[in-house]
């Protein structure tokens, strides 16, 4: 088992009020996790290319490049296709979420406005995917 340690996560979501929720939420959840927000996906890139991170959360619905589209960029890149994908939507149709799926994204977790129902999504997911792992709890 490894030692523990913070986790590591970087969102993509061209709205930076939702990256202020997420990072509000990510705070108030029982997992120690390090959150790094863009608004760009090729910023966003140079990030996951340097740190690595342990999850990489898109958002679907973006200007310039979907989140499906980015999931789709990030599992064609050797060094990066090991990264667990989450999309991370307001809204998702069956056929998005056919293809997330197909593409290998781990989960889809619903936004919401609401921090408190944000944080519980956020916690129902690392729970479920941390149970084996030694990530440092609050």
């Amino acid at each position: 088992m490894e030692k523990s340690r913070e986790l590591y996560c970087i969102l993509v979501d061209d709205d930076s009020d939702e990256l202020e929720i997420f990072n509000v939420a990510i705070e108030a959840i029982n997992y120690k996790v390090q959150f790094d927000g863009f608004t760009d996906f090729d910023l966003a890139l140079k990030s996951i290319y340097a740190k690595q991170p342990d999850y990489i959360f898109l958002d679907n619905k973006m200007g310039a490049m979907s989140g499906i589209d980015c999931l789709k960029k990030l599992k064609s890149i050797e060094e990066l296709a090991h990264i667990p994908v989450v999309i991370y939507s307001g809204s998702i149709n069956g056929l998005e979420k056919k293809e997330a799926e197909q593409l290998g994204a781990l989960s889809i977790i619903a936004k919401s406005d609401s921090i408190k129902e944000m944080a519980f999504s956020l916690e129902s997911f690392f729970n479920d995917f941390f149970k084996e792992k030694s990530f440092v709890s609050r």
